[in-house]
């Protein structure tokens, strides 16, 4: 009996500590969770606060101003984006439209590979049935759609990924906030690296099978020729380029933090191998293309045509581009404004060296959509040009089908738990067509297959979640 009182005695002592041990360590779980929430919001308020930043300069400096930053409440802009998510996570697909709540899309499986939100997607050129995501927690990875099968992950930065695009089916491109640009192929192999000077890069496109153009948070924009060693264009903007797209095929197109989209006719010739650099907004004439070095390769730029989006300067997020079969043109322009803007091209191209102001497409609005959640989250979105296509006529939704099909379509990521797709085949319809509701964070954009005979798409999420749709076939 002594020698039992006399263990319970002896373990007593431990048995407290065990459970201080514990307590304490909840403490600290609940403290690193509270600054994890804490570190999660100032990312996703970051882009917001920088074009508001770069606004409020442009104004003082204006007139003669000096402007001093202020100190940041973290705590303030943590509450703040919270109750905005909060708000965000009840949006209800029943707000909408009635037209929106027609199934026309319909899930065909979803995909989950990655530990942290899904930033950036695209599906691989060609006829084949992969897709390509970026993610914060600092991996790319390949799907197969229609196996709904990883093929790849690749720990591809020591940073955030920021965007990612394909040059050919078996290659592409991806970014970091560790400011390197890294070339991939199918294998996962790294073939090239760039890396900025300063900051990092936000934006990246294709140019064509070995280049592709991308934007830092310095107000800088370069073209990469993936064969060689350094970039074959560089050039500073007056403002940060925040968004790019390529329109084939020698336009390229930006869209600043103040609001302003600019084209760009951006062409090669033979130069030196040095990297050709401009420092400012007003760019010579290119050299005569006889007096350089045969077998180099470079770039040569001439400001073609510059407009502001809307009247309050809101900065762009997102740009993308798409070419119908008739050569006409679509410009999406996501902005800072919670709303997105569908300009159509008018003017015909030439293809005159001679003409090259008059080659640049003019851009007019063609639809204005509303109802997104963009002021504070980076969301993405993507086109789908219709044109007749054979469909089934057995099948009894095969009208529906065809619809859907032969229409112009635009999927937005809308910062809440659903994407919207919208019908932008007439000037008139700004309505949604849909959404894709089943996410349970905020979408952060979506993406359409660009080869099939059907707009298949995808949307990508902070949920961590990949989610493809088809045409729906059910009544």
């Amino acid at each position: 009996m002594a020698a039992d009182a006399h263990a319970d005695t002896s373990t007593a002592p431990a048995t407290v500590m065990i459970g201080n041990l514990r307590r304490e360590n909840a403490k600290l779980v609940n403290a690193l969770h509270q600054l994890q929430t804490e570190h999660s919001h100032l990312k996703r308020c970051l882009y917001h606060s920088t074009s508001v930043l770069d606004r409020a300069t442009a104004l003082l400096d204006a007139h003669g101003i000096p402007f001093e930053i202020p100190p940041f409440d973290v705590r303030a802009i943590s509450k703040d984006a919270t109750a905005t998510s909060s708000w965000n996570a009840t949006a209800s697909p029943e707000t909408a439209p009635e037209s929106s709540r027609v199934p026309r899309f319909e899930l065909q499986c979803e995909l989950r590979e990655h530990t942290k939100s899904i930033v950036c997607a695209a599906f691989a050129p060609g006829q084949q049935d992969v897709i390509a995501s970026g993610s914060l927690d600092k991996k790319v990875v390949l799907h197969n759609v229609a196996s709904r099968t990883r093929m790849l992950q690749i720990d591809a930065h020591a940073s955030s990924i920021t965007d990612l695009a394909w040059l050919n089916p078996s290659s592409f491109v991806s970014s970091g906030c560790d400011g390197v640009v890294k070339t991939w192929t199918m294998s996962g192999a790294s073939t090239h690296t760039h890396t900025v000077p300063e900051g990092f890069v936000v934006s990246l496109t294709g140019v064509d099978e070995h280049t592709y153009a991308c934007s830092d948070t310095r107000s800088h924009f370069y073209i990469v020729d993936t064969r060689g060693k350094h970039a074959v264009f560089k050039h500073r903007h007056s403002h940060r380029v925040t968004a790019l797209a390529w329109d084939k095929p020698w336009r390229l197109i930006t869209g600043g933090a103040n609001g302003v989209v600019t084209v760009w006719d951006i062409r090669s010739g033979a130069l030196p191998d040095d990297t050709m650099e401009i420092e400012s907004s007003s760019v010579p004439r290119p050299p005569s293309l006889g007096s350089l070095a045969e077998g180099s390769l470079a770039w040569s730029c001439q400001l073609g045509s510059e407009w502001l989006n809307e009247a309050s300067g809101s900065a762009i997020a997102h740009l993308s581009v798409s070419r119908g079969r008739d050569e006409s043109r679509r410009l999406l322009v996501v902005a800072d404004d919670d709303m997105a803007r569908v300009y159509r091209g008018r003017q015909a191209e030439s293809t005159a060296v001679t003409d090259r102001r008059r080659a640049l497409v003019d851009y007019s609005v063609h639809n204005v959509l509303t109802g997104l959640r963009s002021r504070t989250f980076l969301v993405r979105g993507a086109f789908w040009r219709g044109s007749v296509r054979s469909v089934d006529d057995d099948d009894v939704d095969s009208d529906r089908v065809r619809a859907l099909n032969e229409g112009d379509l635009v999927v937005i990521g809308s910062g809440t738990s659903g994407a919207t797709v919208f019908d932008v085949t007439s000037e008139s319809s700004n309505e949604p067509l849909q959404v894709l509701s089943g996410h349970k964070d905020r979408v952060l954009g979506g993406v359409f297959h660009p080869s099939t005979n059907q707009p298949i798409l995808a949307t990508f999420s902070a949920d961590t979640t990949l989610r493809v749709w088809a045409p729906a076939r059910t009544s």
